[in-house]
């Protein structure tokens, strides 16, 4: 991939241009090219600066809303808004799946507000932002205002709640400092990356109804709030290209959308271990523009995106692995000519043969048996969190709860590691008796 299809993160509030010019139709989604420039208010080096220098203090404070996944937010230099853009126009945004193949199911991938929290560890409370809870009077929305610090002029101003987070905080701080510092964090995420406007240096007060009580900030369901916001940028996206309109700014929180695509495909030694969330962690630095890679190519000067097969559903750790119909088990059928060789094996009052070249073939389908909530085999480390959520949700976000899941998820790791060691050895193994025999070995 040419560097002019990689686009420099912009930083707060600006545009993200790139430099490659020329316009085209949208192609088929096997093979679909994407031509215009599109531009973007995310600033993920922002979110990545902001978050990096906090102190220790104010990173507990975060983590006491339940954002705390978010400080190992992914140090990612440049955003493929070409990416972006793609994805967006082959989604069936009814279904919210991605299709990379119309009329191939298996080439489909089906997303969910849950996916979020999967990919950045968003709070996904039981409380509706947009419903009776998330309520706010113009009076209180007033407040907050005076509290951080926005005037009449900023009062939208995504850059004063930036300077809100730069002061120094403590233990030894009010706690209407504490609280202002919790609701600025929130402003600033959802502004520059989860749901940014496109008006620069603005924000929305929609959202300002689940933030007014610090201490309830992580009831309400941010992971929706993302969810709708990139479905109505998606709409919007799909609406303009319909109409043969130049699409100037991708709205949503799509780096979403890249990671989680790029987690549900099978791309060889590039595919990432389903076993760590938040998911994005994986995919710092230049991983993303590498996995892009191998399935991008330029034709007549334009990108083309040629996706390979998607992973099965039981294989990932995302929501739609709970709605996946399992593989279906391989059946080893002997030819009729051996059947005569077997041996007869006697189990009970019944016979039936045996084939000694027969191979048992174990299908790698998720057990459906479970035993105190925890599969009896092929256990992962998803499971376990699903357990502890199940079980024990009032111990799943504490610290206690979330050590649990990183230890457990540590062990998953290693036990993989160890697998692929002993199958990798026994390859050598089997290799260098081969080479040994030289053929006559039969």
């Amino acid at each position: 991939m040419e560097e002019e299809d990689l686009v420099l993160d912009g930083g707060p509030g600006e545009l993200q241009p790139t430099n490659s010019k020329g316009s085209g139709k949208q192609g088929t989604p096997a093979t679909s090219r994407v031509s215009s420039s599109p531009t973007s208010r995310i600033a993920v080096q922002k979110i990545f600066q902001v978050i990096s220098n906090m102190s220790p203090y104010k990173r507990f404070l975060v983590e006491e809303m339940w954002f705390g996944l978010l400080l190992v937010f992914p140090h990612i230099p440049k955003l493929n808004l070409k990416f972006s853009k793609w994805i967006m126009s082959i989604i069936d945004v009814e279904n919210h799946t991605i299709v990379l193949s119309p009329g191939n199911p298996k080439q489909s991938i089906r997303f969910y507000p849950a996916d979020f929290h999967k990919v950045f560890g968003m709070p996904s409370g039981e409380r509706n932002i947009h419903g009776p809870d998330g309520n706010i009077s113009p009076d209180a929305v007033e407040f907050i205002r005076g509290c951080i610090g926005l005037s009449d002029k900023s009062a939208h101003s995504l850059k004063a709640a930036e300077s809100f987070l730069q002061k120094d905080l403590s233990d030894c701080s009010s706690r209407l400092e504490k609280d202002c510092f919790k609701m600025s964090f929130t402003i600033f995420v959802m502004g520059h990356f989860f749901a940014p406007s496109t008006k620069h240096d603005y924000t929305s007060v929609d959202y300002w109804g689940a933030i007014r009580d610090t201490d309830n900030i992580e009831r309400f369901n941010w992971c929706q709030y993302a969810f709708d916001a990139l479905i109505d940028g998606i709409r919007r996206l799909q609406s303009e290209m319909k109409v043969g309109a130049t699409v100037h700014n991708l709205m949503g929180c799509h780096p979403f959308l890249q990671i989680f695509l790029l987690d549900n495909l099978d791309l060889g030694i590039w595919n990432q271990a389903h076993n760590v969330v938040p998911r994005a962690q994986l995919f710092a630095g230049d991983m993303m523009k590498r996995m892009i890679t191998m399935f991008s190519d330029k034709k007549d000067g334009k990108t083309v995106y040629i996706p390979p097969p998607v992973r099965h559903a039981t294989s990932v750790c995302y929501t739609r692995q709970d709605h996946a119909v399992p593989e279906p088990e391989v059946q080893w059928k002997t030819p009729a000519w051996k059947k005569s060789k077997g041996t007869a094996m006697h189990t009970g009052s019944s016979t039936r043969q045996i084939n000694p070249t027969r191979r048992e073939l174990t299908p790698s389908v998720r057990p459906t048996t479970t035993r105190g909530g925890i599969p009896d085999a092929q256990a992962g480390a998803n499971d376990f969190s699903r357990f502890i959520h199940a079980e024990y949700p009032d111990v799943a976000g504490t610290p206690v709860g979330c050590a649990l899941k990183q230890h457990n998820a540590k062990g998953v790791y290693l036990v993989n590691q160890m697998r692929n060691y002993v199958v990798e050895e026994n390859i050598r193994f089997a290799k260098r008796l081969l080479e040994e025999c030289g053929g006559k070995c039969q």
